[in-house]
């Protein structure tokens, strides 16, 4: 009769903050909003200051959206000023990403190390600001920041009309992405899947922006891999 065995030396360790607590834990490194009338970088990643950060990824949408909630004790809306029109820069990743112990406020560049540590780092477009006054107190006011993912702003800027002859759809949708792509910095661009699809057509792309042009083959596409 074959003996079961449990090993019964396993140690337990306290939680702290250098694995994952529960699922979908993360660990906030930056949080710094960008602005084109001042060159200076301000830090919302602090105590006292940051409310609360929702991002928002949805299925029906090609984009991010979010907002960002903050308390404003230094007048840095009319000293900036915040006008809705600014970059927000968000750093983040895994609980055990601190190891390699990078400063990403000052350090703009991650290292290859800092990568395979699964630190994200991405510049959102911020497109409204609102003042919140039913929870001001004394000097401080609160703002929310309504922002969006740069692709979203990049596409609504550019219009594809071409037309493609026996082409694929995944070639036709590569060519839009290209299209946002290459208009932002280096650093920030995102890496894409497509999946090949598997008839060749005739496509004509009447004056569309990248987006609408890609929900157009997304919608009329058949996956070339065998289920």
């Amino acid at each position: 009769m074959a003996e079961n065995k449990t090993k019964t030396d396993i140690k337990f360790h306290d939680k702290d903050y250098s694995s994952p607590i529960s699922g979908g834990d993360f660990r906030l490194r930056e949080l710094t909003l960008h602005s084109r009338s001042n060159d200076s970088i301000i830090h919302l990643n602090a105590a006292g200051v940051f409310v609360s950060l929702d991002i928002y990824e949805d299925l029906f949408s090609n984009v991010l959206r979010g907002t960002f909630t903050f308390v404003d004790n230094q007048g840095l809306a009319e000293t900036v000023p915040i006008i809705g029109d600014e970059d927000l820069v968000i750093s983040y990743g895994t609980p055990g990403s601190e190891g390699t112990g990078t400063d990403f406020q000052e350090k703009r560049d991650l290292t290859s190390e800092d990568k395979s540590e699964e630190v994200i780092r991405q510049k959102f477009k911020v497109y409204d600001c609102i003042e919140n006054p039913l929870t001001e107190e004394g000097s401080a006011k609160v703002y929310k920041l309504f922002f969006v993912s740069w692709e979203y702003v990049i596409s609504t800027k550019n219009k594809i009309s071409k037309g493609y002859k026996s082409r694929f759809y995944h070639q036709v949708v590569k060519d839009s992405l290209n299209k946002i792509n290459t208009k932002i910095t280096p650093e920030y661009r995102k890496n894409f899947f497509i999946e090949k699809t598997a008839t060749p057509q005739n496509t004509i792309i009447p004056n569309w922006t990248p987006l609408q042009a890609i929900n157009f083959c997304a919608s009329r596409s058949t996956s070339a891999v065998e289920e």
